[in-house]
């Protein structure tokens, strides 16, 4: 069983994605995934992802999968996204499994109050992932109590301001690596093999006193 979709309200459009290259990437299961660039917040619009994780596995195989090729699909296209899903475990298990780490996404919940209301008792398991590029313009996410219409789930709301501007991530850039073979050219002196430096401590010491292809010099 399964089902996702993606809607928005007239004014901001929903395009799809350009196809990658035919092998790029292994695509999750259509009835469980789907993603749409939606034309607000930023100047050329964010990734939408909706998420719906199979239920009662935890983070079993199967959702492992699910959650791998999701971050396959993301790193592939490279665009700031809002994942919304319904994820089956808690925030702490899926903050636990190291995942949003490896996408740099946080977490967003509406705090204990239960989006999931069985017979038995109340869980968090609907709530958001946002890339942490545009993390600084969430400005609020909350669980709509007071609708009942989708039995057992509770509808999830995060709101994003988009007259912010994204936060810019300061990194450090690896340094470039050094050539490990010698350039083409002619060989700087220090490198040539026939230069002897036995006499190095001696020759600094008739540097220093000036006697070097030459009498000492005199006092002053």
């Amino acid at each position: 069983s399964g089902g996702v979709g993606i809607i928005a309200n007239p004014g901001h459009n929903l395009a799809e994605l350009q196809s990658l290259p035919s092998g790029t990437i292994e695509m999750p299961d259509e009835h469980r995934f789907a993603a749409r660039v939606w034309g607000g917040v930023l100047p050329f619009g964010i990734l939408i992802i909706t998420l719906y994780l199979i239920t009662g596995i935890g983070l079993d195989y199967a959702n492992e999968v699910l959650l791998d090729k999701t971050g396959q699909f993301i790193r592939a296209y490279g665009i700031p996204y809002v994942i919304m899903g319904d994820w089956q475990i808690s925030p702490e298990d899926l903050f636990r499994s190291g995942w949003t780490m490896g996408i740099k996404g946080i977490i967003a919940h509406g705090g204990d109050v239960p989006t999931c209301i069985s017979s038995r008792a109340g869980s968090v398991i609907d709530y958001f992932v946002v890339d942490e590029r545009v993390a600084n313009l969430v400005k609020r996410c909350r669980v709509i109590t007071e609708c009942g219409a989708v039995k057992p789930h509770k509808p999830v709301e995060l709101v994003l301001d988009g007259a912010r501007r994204p936060q810019p991530i300061c990194k450090i850039r690896n340094p470039s690596r050094l050539p490990v073979a010698c350039p083409i050219g002619c060989r700087p002196r220090y490198m040539a093999k026939d230069e002897d430096w036995s006499d190095l401590a001696k020759r600094a010491v008739a540097t220093a006193n000036g006697t070097v292809g030459a009498e000492p010099l005199e006092d002053i």
